[in-house]
């Protein structure tokens, strides 16, 4: 059962969060990033929430997050940039979370293009997880 939904201090204000816990150990610590908040991405989106739900099955704490401007996040859509700062401060409070325990990224479309290219710059990530990433819509190569 996912912990109460709860905020965590951002860099736009505060983000809306989840955190989704194993019933054993932990084995990951997940950051797991929704598609395009502007047509109708958040959290609770369906791919996020059971991909949240099978990680969790396997052993991970998984942090699902409204980026800026989506639920009860504070701020507003920033066209990426600000929402891989949003990223970032969900992984810095995972690992601050877990700190002797592996930090994936995750993300569904737009959360995927966020997750992959900001988890290829951090060294706390070890583990990509793209699902539908837009690879025609966005530059991975940033």
């Amino acid at each position: 059962m996912p912990d109460p939904i709860r905020e965590i201090a951002g860099p736009a204000g505060s983000l809306e969060v989840l955190l989704e816990q194993p019933a054993g150990d932990v084995r990951a610590a997940v950051v797991f990033a929704h598609p395009l908040p502007t047509h109708g991405g958040t959290m609770h989106t369906k791919v996020v929430f059971q991909g949240a739900k099978a990680l969790a099955r396997i052993g991970c704490a998984v942090l699902r997050f409204n980026f800026r401007g989506v639920g009860r996040s504070a701020g507003t859509w920033d066209e990426g940039r600000g929402e891989c700062d949003d990223f970032r401060t969900a992984t810095d409070f995972m690992a601050a979370q877990y700190p002797h325990t592996e930090i994936w990224a995750a993300g569904f479309s737009f959360g995927a293009y966020v997750a992959l290219t900001e988890g290829a710059r951090d060294d706390r990530i070890c583990t990509l997880i793209g699902i539908a990433p837009p690879v025609n819509r966005y530059d991975f190569e940033r």
